[in-house]
């Protein structure tokens, strides 16, 4: 199944020229119009009807009116595969084309004469990439008796290497699986769609095999993927590639996985392996999959349905697991609204890709940001310069300390500004943005930022976690206006005290934690808002809290001072008060201190 045709047309040919290679006598070439096949593999709807039960009985009482087409379809299809006559085989073609076409308008309630009907007729006699009639067209698939009676429906095998497409770069791909997928979640990634649809097309014991993208395990649009593997599968093998690129033509982590459709077996063990080894080559990839590779993570982790529902999928074994369960126990967490993403301008400054759509632009220029001479070119107004607010870079923005002084600017507009007239009153920022109208890509074009936040998390005092990080986690203090773009998260709430929580977060204690249990990219953190979320944070009295407080107090006098001053004695003794907060023993204190110990930790 593809939605390209000139794929179908191709692995055909392939599959044709496999035949001749291998046998010794010429034998004639199997018929494939109907085994390999064109169509959007993630859809089996017409204008939003469901089709999947095209060809099953109406209800008991229900007049049948296409019990005969059924037949004739049904009929045809079997014959002509059996069929060497090529005109009687373009004859049987017409019929099943015909019967197919008739049993949709019957089914969706369409005139035959209705510009819709015009369009599906075009669609099934030329071949589409709209939809893909599974039950119809592999109706003896999903038919099949078993030898004890009764039937089961389904395929054995389901493989694939489906595509990667995020809706933000191509969202016409999700036109009509967004609309009509129970799999649909916002943010997600449209190969999890392949993969529950493929689960669903599976026999029961059947089994799905793919090679895909490996940080679906811990994605925000992974969710409903997690669940259904969790509810209708049992796990059978992942093999994570890790940092090793399997495709020399796309950088993309990969890893290959395998299922078994299996709604009961609880509480059972799978094997994983993950590629340890740096620089990674293709013989080190064969010797993972023999097992003669020792720098692979190999074991079994252990599977409880109810333990991982609505859960990212991180597994850890022996004592390392059981200190990640003593640091959740009583602990509290943030809010959903004690956190957001930063600003999503689309776009703050010209890039490569902007450059290129649109030559007029120059690289690095100022959009809906600002360098400090372009803010004074613009001779802004007092009006206009309350719209312009102090956007921060990871120039500024460091582990513990924000320097306060900022490079840049950007023109901070809300919703508000999707109004085409609501830039009246600013005169030159609106000539400044009428300039990019063609590059503004906002939802809330043509002036409001495509995501300006809640402004108060830019004000006063917060907490700014940089989303991705190398060798540890980053939180910085700040106590005044600091804008930020979505590289960064932003954390202010009143329930806690927040250089406490700077302490707190930026400890070993809790990299720990976020290497086990949140989001990895390789060996690098990818601290979104599930894993911000996630954190435990200790029940602390003002006593117990003082003391890392003042101590946090005491890093960012120095790092005023001098931003590269090295304050690891001040980090260690954050590091022990912390662990006493949890009540770690000097054994599990040993094994966080050592993060690359012999205990594996398994992250999907």
């Amino acid at each position: 199944m593809d939605i390209e045709k000139g794929a179908v047309d191709i692995a055909r040919l392939r599959f044709w020229l496999a035949i001749i290679v291998d046998e010794e006598e010429p034998l004639p070439l199997p018929n494939l119009d109907y085994k390999i096949m064109q169509g959007n593999s993630l859809l089996e709807n017409f204008e939003g009807i469901d089709l999947s039960h095209m060809l099953e009985k109406p209800e008991r009482g229900m007049l049948d009116y296409t019990e005969e087409l059924r037949t004739l379809l049904k009929t045809n299809i079997d014959e002509y595969f059996g069929d060497n006559s090529h005109e009687d085989k373009r004859k049987k073609n017409d019929v099943i084309k015909s019967c197919v076409f008739d049993l949709v308008c019957a089914t969706c309630g369409l005139k035959q004469n209705s510009e819709s009907a015009l369009a599906l007729y075009e669609k099934i006699w030329n071949g589409t990439s709209d939809f893909f009639l599974w039950h119809t067209w592999f109706n003896d698939v999903f038919s099949r008796p078993q030898k004890q009676g009764g039937t089961k429906s389904g395929f054995d095998i389901v493989i694939g290497n489906p595509p990667y497409v995020g809706e933000g770069e191509n969202s016409s791909a999700f036109y009509g699986f967004k609309e009509t997928s129970p799999y649909y979640i916002g943010k997600m990634n449209l190969w999890y769609g392949f993969a529950c649809q493929g689960i669903d097309l599976l026999k029961e014991n059947g089994i799905l095999s793919f090679i895909a993208t490996n940080n679906w395990t811990t994605t925000a649009g992974g969710k409903k993927l997690r669940n259904k593997i969790m509810n209708d599968t049992k796990i059978i093998q992942l093999l994570d590639f890790n940092s090793y690129m399997i495709f020399e033509s796309a950088n993309i982590q990969t890893m290959v996985m395998e299922f078994q459709k299996d709604s009961k077996i609880d509480n059972y063990t799978f094997d994983y392996r993950k590629l340890t080894k740096p620089q990674a080559k293709k013989e080190d990839m064969f010797a993972m999959l023999n097992k003669t590779l020792k720098q692979v993570d190999y074991f079994e982790p252990k599977i409880s349905r109810q333990k991982f529902m609505n859960k990212n999928f991180v597994f850890s074994v022996g004592t390392r697991d059981s200190i990640l369960e003593k640091m959740a126990e009583n602990a509290e967490f943030l809010n959903a609204d004690d956190a957001t993403n930063g600003i999503h301008p689309h776009y703050d400054f010209v890039n490569n890709k902007i450059n290129r759509l649109h030559p007029f632009t120059t690289v690095g220029a100022g959009i809906f940001g600002l360098s400090e001479k372009e803010k004074n070119s613009l001779k802004l107004s007092d009006s206009e310069l309350k719209l312009i607010k102090p956007y921060f870079t990871t120039e500024q923005i460091h582990r513990y300390y924000t320097e306060p002084k900022n490079d840049f600017w950007i023109i901070y507009t809300t919703s508000n500004f999707k109004d085409p007239n609501s830039m009246d009153k600013y005169p030159h920022l609106k000539k400044h943005l009428d300039y990019y109208k063609d590059v503004i890509s906002s939802c809330n074009k043509p002036y409001g930022l495509h995501r300006s936040r809640e402004e108060k998390f830019f004000k006063g005092e917060k907490i700014i976690s940089q989303r991705k990080c190398v060798g540890q986690p980053s939180f910085s203090y700040s106590d005044f206006d600091c804008y930020v773009s979505a590289t960064f998260y932003v954390i202010k709430t009143s329930r806690f005290n927040l250089k406490f929580l700077t302490g707190l977060f930026n400890s070993k204690a809790i990299s720990f934690w976020l290497k086990n249990r949140g989001k990895m990219q390789g060996e690098n953190f990818q601290i979104d808002k599930e894993p911000l979320m996630a954190i435990p944070i200790p029940q602390a009295t003002a006593a117990q809290q003082k003391p890392i407080v003042t101590l946090v107090d005491k890093i960012l006098a120095a790092k005023k001072a001098n931003t590269n001053a090295d304050t690891s004695d001040l980090e260690k003794q954050i590091d022990v008060l912390v662990y006493k907060l949890y009540d770690l023993t000097g054994e599990e204190i040993g094994i966080i201190e050592r993060q690359k110990s012999n205990e594996k930790t398994c992250r999907l």
